[in-house]
């Protein structure tokens, strides 16, 4: 079982991913990734990109700095 214990994410979050997930593929034909993180501190979710390489199928990025590795961010979801 999973049991969620944050508050949903926002609608205008889900939005503004495919706005960007439309706006990349439009311009470059490729997949790419978009993260959630709850801010702790401010309770929020918050939308983070990564610098990553990507390609019609493939994305490729750094998991262990950025957000990742903030002890007030909590990883959510990728969105891909």
């Amino acid at each position: 079982d999973f049991l969620l214990t944050l508050p949903k994410v926002p609608a205008s979050a889900y939005y503004s991913i495919l706005k960007f997930f439309r706006d990349v593929y439009s311009s470059i034909k490729s997949e790419v990734i978009v993260q959630i993180f709850w801010n702790k501190s401010k309770e929020m979710y918050e939308l983070f990109v990564p610098e990553q390489l990507v390609s019609g199928a493939r994305i490729s990025f750094d998991r262990k700095s950025g957000p990742m590795v903030d002890q007030n961010l909590v990883w959510f979801a990728d969105v891909h």
